[in-house]
């Protein structure tokens, strides 16, 4: 067993990033988590020899886009392949996000557009922390927290699940 599984699920998001010539990228990211409410800061890890990593080691710019559960197939497809032998972002229509000159997966639940404030080796990752400047959210599928069976939770390997009921304590 991976001991990092018992920290599972997690949220899976497809990360966007550009290289220094505005070329695109995507990868899907399950390493991700708010450090952060005041700014808003995100951190998430990348393995080092990503093409996203080197991203984003030249530009610093990010959109963590939250794929609906109709993109299981699109995560998967971004999480096994890499960005330099496959154009990823050609499986999606893009546009441009809206602070950051990166682009943004049209039809996703929610995104969140940042720029990288922090970065750190552990292991074989590079941390990265970014300060959210813009984020929009699909309001029929989060309110205060994601709606029964709207995002894809990874985890691990090729498995996935969906949020549930919400429970409270006493209730």
């Amino acid at each position: 067993m991976e001991a990092y599984r018992m920290l599972h699920p997690e949220l899976t998001v497809l990360l966007t990033t550009v290289d220094k010539n505005g070329k695109g990228n995507v990868c899907a990211v399950a390493w991700n988590m708010p450090v952060s409410e005041e700014p808003f800061c995100v951190a998430f890890a990348l393995d080092e020899e990503h093409l996203s990593t080197r991203n984003l080691m030249e530009t610093d710019e990010f959109i963590l886009n939250i794929p609906g559960k109709d993109m299981l197939e699109d995560v998967w497809f971004c999480g096994t392949r890499s960005g330099r032998k496959v154009d990823k972002l050609r499986r999606f229509e893009v546009e441009d996000g809206k602070k950051v000159k990166v682009p943004r997966i049209k039809g996703c639940a929610g995104y969140l557009e940042g720029r990288v404030i922090k970065r750190m080796e552990v292991g074989e990752c590079v941390l990265f922390v970014g300060e959210i400047v813009h984020y929009e959210v699909d309001k029929k599928l989060f309110g205060e927290y994601w709606k029964e069976g709207s995002v894809l939770l990874h985890l691990g390997g090729k498995y996935f699940t969906l949020p549930g009921k919400p429970l409270t304590p006493g209730g």
